[in-house]
């Protein structure tokens, strides 16, 4: 009886080591990297005005090559912008998709609301108001190599008498500082104040305050601002006395985006 008693805790204690083994072993997916390749451009949803994917114009190849500094196109075709954000006019959550042929392979760059290495997600910034006597839309999303901006700044009903609506608009991006250190899991990069992955905009400084303690002004731009910090002037991420922070870039333009598929 002790032999056989012996015998099952062993047999159990196997089984237990090769269940922890498992979940140690265990590695989740990894963050695809801006710029990867999905399919044959034959097999994407193309550009169509009126829905949730437009063309990306006023795009010139630097600028492309810059915002996919990972991996820069070689000779980019068919750029547009894929739209697919929650409804309502406040917490716009979702993704901003920016897609381009390159000598017969679909690249993108797939930004969101959510933290790229953790679970967590945040889209307070996101919202239709009027903007210091600009109506209209932002919203900041972000992937692990840096942020953009979503700007609709004009929107016209068709007069089909079904409330459609095309929006036109702007796409800005910011790339992270180069770093080895990976951004923290527990906030979003507009939610971080110092260092590489400080994506802020929309700022306002104390003018009461020596150093630089600016507060996020949601409703102060509807597009994306740069400004002059008052900090450390050796800082190399937060700028100089006379210097200005790391800024937003526009990448291009759109119009005949479809509201109810964009926004839904």
């Amino acid at each position: 009886m002790k032999t056989v008693r012996t015998a099952l805790m062993m047999t159990l204690m196997v089984v237990s080591l090769i269940g922890c083994a498992k979940q140690k072993a265990y590695v989740s997916p990894p963050v695809p990297e801006r710029g990867s390749d999905i399919a044959p451009p034959e097999d994407i949803e193309q550009p169509m005005s009126g829905t949730n994917t437009v063309a990306l114009s006023n795009v010139s190849t630097s600028t492309l090559r810059n915002f996919f500094f990972k991996n820069p196109p070689n000779n980019p075709q068919n750029i547009r912008v894929i739209v697919e954000l929650s409804g309502g006019t406040s917490n716009v959550s979702g993704e901003i998709r920016v897609q381009f042929d390159d000598n017969g392979v679909t690249r993108q760059a797939v930004l969101t609301s959510q933290h790229p290495y953790s679970g967590i997600s945040d889209s307070s910034l996101n919202q239709w108001a009027n903007f210091n006597g600009t109506q209209g839309f932002h919203g900041v999303y972000q992937d692990s190599a840096g942020a953009i901006v979503l700007t609709i700044d004009n929107s016209l009903g068709q007069g089909d008498g079904g409330g459609s609506t095309i929006l036109s608009g702007s796409i800005w991006f910011q790339n992270f500082g180069y770093t080895n250190a990976a951004q923290g899991p527990n906030k979003m990069c507009w939610e971080i104040q110092i260092g590489p992955y400080d994506c802020r905009t929309f700022l306002k400084d104390r003018l009461d305050a020596k150093y630089d303690v600016a507060q996020i002004v949601n409703l102060s731009s509807l597009e994306p601002t740069t400004r002059t910090l008052k900090g450390d002037a050796t800082n190399p991420y937060n700028g100089s006395f006379s210097g200005d922070r790391p800024k937003y870039t526009k990448l291009g333009t759109f119009t005949g985006l479809l509201m109810s598929e964009a926004f839904n």
